[in-house]
């Protein structure tokens, strides 16, 4: 069996790479750079409309965004 996980690193890292601030990015999908930055860290789930929009604005895709790993391991 296969767990699937958010990689809310690899969301930062696709932020950076297209060279977005949090505050670009919050101004960009209409929200707070508080709640971008809560999505970075893990601590808030993202809406779907807001996930869309993410990817969207990053050019990618919502796969590239998640770990799968063998049930049982430590994720």
């Amino acid at each position: 069996d296969i767990m699937t996980k958010f990689d809310f690193t690899a969301l930062r890292m696709a932020r950076k790479s297209a060279n977005l601030t949090q505050a670009d990015v919050a101004k960009s999908i209409g929200c707070s750079p508080c709640t971008v930055t809560s999505w970075e860290n893990g601590q808030t789930s993202i809406p779907v409309e807001k996930l869309n929009d993410l990817m969207n604005l990053y050019g990618t895709s919502i796969t590239e965004f998640f770990i799968s790993k063998p049930k049982g391991d430590e994720m």
